[in-house]
């Protein structure tokens, strides 16, 4: 991701700026707009800073998973866009997270719709929810591409202006201070217009790179999990809020550690079937009005076309409330 350059100011007036930013940030995050780091750390959480050259500041990614990338065959491009968790967190470094939550799955119309939202401290070295969106990824099998539009999104501009200054109890020279930073933003970070260049456009095209370059390596690789309960027993002992961090386990592929309690779900690109028909036993079925229902035995097939209406299975033999 592009790191936005601020201009040169004053030491006490980023001080100044740095801690308002941080009740900001603050603020957000009580209003439901974002998380604090350890509330990211302890989601599924994705080390991917292996993906980026570090001279180019985690701007660019290595030509290595770049080429990765495109190994992955066209016809099955969709399954390998759609995340291992439904929700988690990719770390890219230089204190850059992405955090996404995957919203609807079409498998027949081959669509994915997920929220993205970034977490920085690029702003006066400070923590802060940043730019996010809602968005629609859509292959194409006709010509094996995929396209992606924002249906909602909040650039960084709109972010540290969407919280009145009233809610703060900043004196006349904090909010005058305040002003100046947002206007420092509004001249310096990226503009929303729809274009490539644009840092919302940007957010979509990095989640959809990360996400099938991950599944490839999941694909072809063998991860190694390690048991993280050696770690987390302290933490429990002297911070019980955490404790269901027992289950948590570090996956490792390569050089990219994922930190879950579940294993990562590796890209399904297709579905095998082991039977064609199976028993499914009877069983007693009870109702909160005290009915109780036999199912008889039946026996069930796979992508059995329905001829006829099935007959009604269900016998009726006591009702508790009528002492039937």
């Amino acid at each position: 991701m592009k790191n936005t350059q601020l201009p040169v100011l004053t030491k006490e007036y980023q001080r100044q700026a740095a801690g308002m930013i941080r009740q900001y940030a603050d603020k957000l995050i009580q209003m439901g707009y974002g998380f604090t780091r350890r509330q990211l750390k302890e989601m599924n959480y994705i080390d991917v800073q292996e993906f980026f050259e570090k001279k180019s500041n985690h701007n660019s990614m290595k030509r290595e998973y770049l080429d990765l990338g495109k190994t992955i065959p066209q016809d099955q491009y969709f399954y390998y866009l759609i995340p291992c968790y439904k929700e988690g967190v990719f770390y890219i470094g230089m204190d850059q997270y992405m955090y996404w939550q995957v919203k609807d799955i079409s498998m027949e119309d081959h669509t994915l719709t997920v929220y993205l939202m970034m977490h920085t401290k690029q702003m006066m070295h400070t923590w802060c929810p940043g730019l996010s969106g809602l968005y629609k990824y859509t292959y194409a099998p006709a010509d094996t591409t995929i396209a992606f539009q924002s249906l909602e999104s909040m650039s960084v501009q709109e972010v540290i202006h969407s919280i009145p200054l009233e809610q703060f109890s900043w004196t006349s020279d904090e909010k005058d201070a305040w002003r100046k930073f947002q206007n420092t933003i509004d001249l310096f970070a990226p503009v929303k217009d729809g274009s490539k260049e644009d840092a919302v456009y940007r957010l979509g095209k990095v989640f959809l790179t990360l996400s099938t370059i991950l599944n490839r390596l999941l694909q072809t690789q063998n991860p190694h999990t390690v048991s993280d309960k050696s770690k987390t027993k302290t933490k429990i002992e002297h911070h019980m809020e955490v404790s269901d961090q027992s289950e948590r386990k570090t996956t490792y592929i390569g050089k990219v550690q994922i930190r879950s309690s579940q294993k990562p779900r590796k890209p399904c690109t297709s579905i095998t079937y082991h039977v064609d028909s199976w028993t499914k036993r009877g069983h007693i079925r009870h109702y909160k009005s005290g009915k109780t229902v036999y199912i008889p035995e039946k026996v069930c097939h796979r992508r059995k076309a329905e001829t006829t209406k099935p007959a009604n299975a269900k016998i009726i033999l006591t009702d508790l409330h009528t002492n039937r």
